[in-house]
């Protein structure tokens, strides 16, 4: 593997290897500089990491498209089957079904990012970059409402002086889970 000292160029709007590298080994590279910006190491690969570069994302394309199948079958099981959606039940299934929709579109954007046509493009890089930031923080965000959920169950008495409604629960937990991610990232 080849080392290499570069800084970010602002102008350039790119990574240039313009530094000298005053210390290397198998743990650490030490590199020098004339002036202040973002500084990092570029390691460039030689052909044996590629193939792992390749097989790394035939794995995590196969893993991905598991997880996405399995939580498209989640979230086909709340809609078409009935006994999900009972009043008992329809809370704790409503938010299921919102951290399965958010982890679903987590991994189909995931797949998709690596493909040709929004890797060739600048536009389509940064537009699936912030999908993808859009969709960690909606999974972050109903993964925290279904923790603060079972806070109330756990704590019974906070879950009975409150006596919030399956309807305020859900606009609430609609707000927090799609709303509040979409104002981050805008």
């Amino acid at each position: 593997m080849e080392n290499n000292c570069g800084f970010w160029d602002v102008e350039r709007q790119r990574w240039v290897k313009d530094g000298n590298i005053v210390d290397a080994n198998n743990s650490y590279v030490a590199c020098s500089f004339n002036h202040l910006t973002n500084f990092a190491t570029l390691f460039i690969s030689d052909e044996q990491n590629k193939q792992h570069s390749n097989i790394l994302k035939l794995i995590s394309t196969i893993g991905s498209s598991l997880s996405a199948a399995c939580l498209a079958f989640t979230i086909v099981t709340f809609v078409f089957v009935p006994k999900t959606r009972t009043a008992s039940k329809f809370r704790g299934s409503f938010l299921l079904a919102n951290l399965s929709m958010a982890l679903l579109l987590l991994n189909a954007f995931f797949i998709v990012s690596d493909q040709s046509i929004v890797t060739s493009s600048k536009n389509a890089c940064v537009i699936m970059a912030i999908v993808i930031y859009y969709s960690f923080l909606c999974s972050f965000q109903w993964m925290s409402i279904e923790a603060i959920v079972l806070l109330f169950i756990v704590f019974k008495s906070i879950y009975y002086m409150t006596k919030l409604s399956d309807r305020m629960v859900i606009m609430t937990s609609l707000l927090w889970g799609w709303g509040v991610p979409l104002l981050v990232v805008v």
